[in-house]
């Protein structure tokens, strides 16, 4: 997968979890960049079979700005 096609992914996953968590939560509600990067992380896992994670997940023991 070149990085072409990995950022078309992203940008088009982007896109439909936008649109799902659009309907439970708006976007100025706090928390809502959480519930749209799990969203993220559900599609790509479903329909592409990439296993995402957060920063946070992959470094838990490190403080990262």
């Amino acid at each position: 997968m070149d990085n072409q096609n990995l950022e078309e992914i992203i940008s088009e996953v982007k896109e439909k979890a936008r649109i799902e968590v659009d309907k439970k939560y708006s976007s100025d509600m706090l928390g809502y960049i959480h519930a749209l990067e799990k969203e993220m992380k559900k599609i790509l896992k479903e329909e592409y079979g990439i296993e995402w994670s957060k920063q946070n997940e992959r470094y838990s023991g490190d403080s990262i700005d």
